[in-house]
């Protein structure tokens, strides 16, 4: 333990003989919740709007990591008051969603809540307008003109040119294995 430690708390620390007696000392010292930690977890938690940059997974992920430091700070936070919290935090734009969550006799929790966001901002993303435009390029001929059709001609002396050229590298290369 002595080597995970910063020089000045391994001074302190290294008078005990046992790693029990060191790990009680240092419970001791550190192992509490200060009273001005609790209440910065709680501003913070009470206070959280969902950032602009963040989609509704990544908000609730927030929230859910406060509820947790909140809980092993010592602060069980209740069902309701997790709710609340949530249905606060979230943007204006969600006034709508904010209102129906708070008159729903059937949202009891987190759990519940955060799966009745998740689902909106499914639905907003699916009805989302798509802004995309697709163009195709038509190339270097004009889209109103036909492409000519080959002559029957055209197409035997272009074969016949594909022949030669194909002999004439078999042969150039029938003699340089020769």
């Amino acid at each position: 333990m002595l080597s995970s430690m910063h020089n000045d708390l391994m001074c302190e620390f290294e008078i005990y003989d046992t790693a029990k007696s060191m790990w009680e000392a240092l419970k001791l010292k550190f192992g509490e919740t200060s009273a001005t930690r609790l209440r910065g977890l709680i501003m913070r938690f009470d206070s959280y709007k969902m950032r602009s940059d963040h989609i509704m997974k990544q908000h609730l992920r927030a929230m859910s990591t406060m509820i947790r430091e909140l809980k092993s700070a010592g602060n069980n936070l209740t069902d309701e008051q997790q709710a609340q919290a949530v249905i606060l935090s979230l943007p204006n734009s969600w006034e709508n969603m904010s209102q129906n969550l708070t008159h729903n006799e059937n949202i009891k929790d987190f759990d519940d809540i955060s799966r009745h966001l998740e689902l909106e901002a499914e639905r907003l993303e699916a009805t989302k307008p798509n802004h995309t435009a697709y163009v195709a390029d038509s190339g270097s001929r004009k889209a109103s003109r036909p492409k000519r059709k080959k002559s029957k001609n055209e197409m035997l002396d272009k074969l016949r040119r594909c022949q030669e050229l194909l002999s004439a590298a078999r042969g150039a290369s029938v003699r340089r294995t020769s």
